[in-house]
């Protein structure tokens, strides 16, 4: 729900999660609100009006995190079960000095880890990263969008270069 400060009331109500909302993230130009929720979906919204942009329900599990990037182009949810696809001559590997493992084509299996990188102007997952060992629960993007960082429930940080065609 969107409040009214001046009203004091409520403006916008947002439903369609069936569980716990965990996360929330605006996109830099304040034209999306993405929300996580233990039902399994991250939902795209106008806040402005409270439409479903898009609804992201085809993750691998629970999200546990979102950023996006400065330009608002990437969406990236972090959570559980990983595997690793490349996307369209772009691409995401490990930084440079940043300690953090790359990537493995195909299923990972039981993997307990994920971070998938959506456009949420589309809906449409770009490619899922592959390299922590437990789940990533923190996520955040460089502001100039060349860097990504992610920490898992293990203490690790990993930096991850972006790549763009």
């Amino acid at each position: 729900m969107l409040i009214d400060l001046d009203a004091k009331q409520v403006a916008i109500r947002l439903t369609g999660h069936e569980r716990w909302v965990r996360r929330l993230a605006f996109s830099p130009d304040g034209g999306i609100l993405a929300s996580a929720s233990d039902d399994g979906t991250v939902i795209l919204w106008d806040p402005t009006d409270g439409t479903v942009l898009h609804t992201l329900d085809d993750l691998p599990g629970q999200a546990k995190a979102l950023a996006f990037s400065g330009d608002g182009g990437l969406l990236a949810v972090g959570g559980r079960r990983a595997g690793y696809v490349a996307a369209g001559g772009g691409g995401i590997g490990p930084g440079e000095g940043g300690g953090g493992g790359g990537g493995s084509s195909g299923s990972s299996g039981d993997n307990p880890e994920t971070l998938s990188i959506w456009n949420p102007h589309t809906g449409e997952r770009i490619l899922i990263v592959e390299g922590h060992s437990d789940d990533v629960r923190s996520v955040a993007f460089s502001p100039d969008g060349s860097l990504m960082a992610t920490g898992n429930e293990e203490g690790q940080i990993r930096i991850w270069s972006i790549k763009r065609p």
